[in-house]
């Protein structure tokens, strides 16, 4: 598992999710979380992944973990789930946004039906900006599981997610995009 940890961690630095390797990491719970310094700006980039409990079936049928992503990196927080597949997509309307159709809940609460916003690479979908970010973290805080529910052109997949200390994570990760979180007891 950490394995695969690391390599999605690769993987992301590769696309540019991550600054190269004058990166610190660190473990908070399951959560895997690497913190830079942007060679250019000076700016601390932070990345926090967090593995499905269980995998997925990836595109060549072999199992591996999706990863929930919460991301601050040049002044802008992002969340958003990296798939195993490549996801199936509509083109919103009036808009160049490619979208996916998600389904996820946190806990036992309602199952919300959203449309998220897919990455260019087509295997990831979430909010790719700091105020749908924000309204989407403000409900992972608190829970202790988020289950979500996405499609390939050749099958529907959940992941489950145990959150942990997800407050905490959302708080570290934040901080340097200028977010701040209110606990409620």
């Amino acid at each position: 598992m950490r394995l695969l940890i690391q390599r999605m961690l690769a993987a992301m630095a590769f696309a540019g999710a991550l600054t190269p390797p004058t990166a610190s990491a660190e473990k908070l719970g399951a959560w895997d979380i690497e913190e830079t310094v942007t060679p250019l700006t000076g700016a601390t980039s932070i990345a926090a992944v967090l593995a499905s409990t269980q995998p997925l079936i990836n595109s060549v049928g072999a199992a591996a973990p999706a990863g929930l992503v919460l991301r601050c990196r040049d002044g802008q927080l992002v969340a958003y789930v990296s798939w195993v597949q490549v996801l199936s997509t509509i083109s919103a309307l009036f808009t160049s946004q490619t979208q996916t159709l998600v389904l996820w809940r946190t806990d036992q609460r309602a199952i919300s039906a959203n449309y998220w916003q897919v990455d260019n690479a087509f295997i990831a979908a979430g909010m790719f900006g700091t105020k749908p970010a924000v309204k989407f973290i403000e409900k992972l805080t608190g829970a202790k599981q988020l289950v979500v529910r996405m499609s390939s052109s050749t099958s529907t997949q959940d992941a489950v997610f145990d959150l942990g200390d997800v407050t905490t994570v959302a708080e570290r990760v934040s901080k340097p995009c200028g977010v701040t979180w209110t606990r409620h007891p």
